[in-house]
């Protein structure tokens, strides 16, 4: 699967053609374990990708050779249980399998797709959470308003239980781990949240924080000790070569993301004038699609 660095990727990810193209024979989605898989990560990215992708339930009319979510789902033995996009604001879908013994549920948060999204990211001032600490309380207003409606769906769930998003989406899937443990929580480009803590009230959930080289929206809001916003999570992050560091240190991090500025780097010749800088584009969801479909196995181990 290629890189993109088109702004579509970036700005109209549901717009894409290519969902699930990686998919392999057998590789599918399991709830057995609750250590880190690329196979699951994958197909949670890719539910991530897939859920921008919006139809007549939102009142964007389809043409003939467009697939709606429900069909792209279907050609993959899934489907959409749940739908919530109530208030523009915290929006998403209950994903499970059609048939099949390894049942499973994915509680799959859409991220930011507008402007107000926007003005509710931009609302960094940290607020009391129910489980104790400080949030963000543009995503927490945003979660809560909506999460009586999701809990109850939730009753119905079938076998363990992932929550996922990307970016906003990523946000709001923290938050939820935190009102209702779930088997795993994978979030890819997501924000910090909240402060150290409100980080204990998800100590005990399987928690992986994927980022992609030089993401900005993971900088964000900023960590000044004014504000107190952290990151939580176990962090998978992908180098400047596309390879995952298991956990790697802040300072790793850093000195990564400065040795792409060097303009003796080649991967830095790459970049076309008229093409996003590198901070937009590894936040596109395609590219940690691509990232995780490196690391697919050939067939289920």
């Amino acid at each position: 699967m290629e890189f993109s660095l088109d702004p579509d990727a970036l700005f109209k990810p549901g717009e894409a053609e290519d969902f699930f193209v990686a998919k392999r024979e057998g590789v599918t989605l399991r709830g057995t374990g609750r250590g880190f898989s690329y196979v699951n990560a994958w197909w949670l990215a890719e539910l991530c990708r897939l859920i921008y992708r919006q139809d007549a339930s939102e009142g964007v009319a389809r043409g003939p050779l467009e697939p709606t979510r429900a069909e792209l789902l279907e050609r993959v033995g899934l489907r959409e249980r749940f739908f919530f996009h109530e208030g523009d604001l915290c929006q998403g879908a209950l994903v499970e399998p059609i048939a099949t013994p390894d049942a499973w549920t994915a509680l799959v948060f859409r991220g930011t797709h507008s402007p107000q999204n926007w003005l509710t990211n931009t609302n960094a001032v940290l607020g009391a959470w129910p489980k104790g600490g400080q949030v963000h309380v543009g995503f927490r207003d945003a979660l809560l308003g909506q999460w009586a409606r999701i809990e109850q769906a939730l009753h119905a769930a079938r076998g363990p239980m992932f929550f996922t998003g990307h970016s906003l989406g990523g946000a709001f899937a923290t938050l939820a781990a935190s009102l209702l443990a779930p088997h795993a929580l994978y979030t890819f480009g997501a924000p910090r949240v909240g402060n150290a803590a409100f980080g204990k009230s998800l100590q005990r959930t399987a928690f992986y924080r994927v980022v992609n080289n030089r993401d900005a929206v993971t900088s964000l809001p900023l960590p000044f000790p004014t504000l107190g916003f952290t990151h939580v999570g176990e962090l998978r992050y992908f180098d400047r070569d596309g390879c995952p560091r298991e956990d790697p240190g802040d300072l790793s991090v850093v000195w990564d993301r400065i040795r792409w500025e060097a303009p003796t780097d080649p991967a830095g010749n790459s970049r076309g004038f008229t093409d996003l800088p590198k901070f937009m584009t590894d936040h596109a969801p395609i590219n940690y699609v691509a990232l995780l479909a490196r690391y697919l196995p050939t067939r289920r181990q």
